[in-house]
């Protein structure tokens, strides 16, 4: 069972930047398997004998990219626009962060 896109972006909504752009790259990357394998006519994955079908979940995440870039567009805007930060230091600061958490 998949949940709504308002459900979806609901959950995505409190993550940094970057982990969104992340999550908008996952979108994508389903999206283009699914399209990748539709084009040579290859149905041959298990995912075809359970629900939701790769059909319904190809059509649902075009409908939580849609929410999710309409989130990061608003973010990016605030945060990046009007705000007085970068994705650079962003990405520094993330790193330094993620370093601290694995030693």
């Amino acid at each position: 069972m998949m949940i709504s896109p308002m459900l979806y972006i609901k959950d995505k909504e409190k993550l940094p930047y970057l982990e969104l752009m992340k999550e908008r790259d996952q979108l994508v990357s389903h999206i283009y398997e699914f399209e990748k394998n539709e084009l040579i006519g290859d149905r041959s994955s298990p995912e075809w004998e359970y629900l939701p079908s790769p059909e319904v979940k190809y059509q649902m995440f075009f409908d939580y990219l849609a929410e999710l870039c309409k989130l990061m567009s608003r973010r990016y805007n605030e945060e990046y626009v009007d705000g007085c930060r970068t994705l650079q230091q962003d990405a520094e600061e993330y790193s330094d962060t993620n370093f601290e958490e694995e030693t």
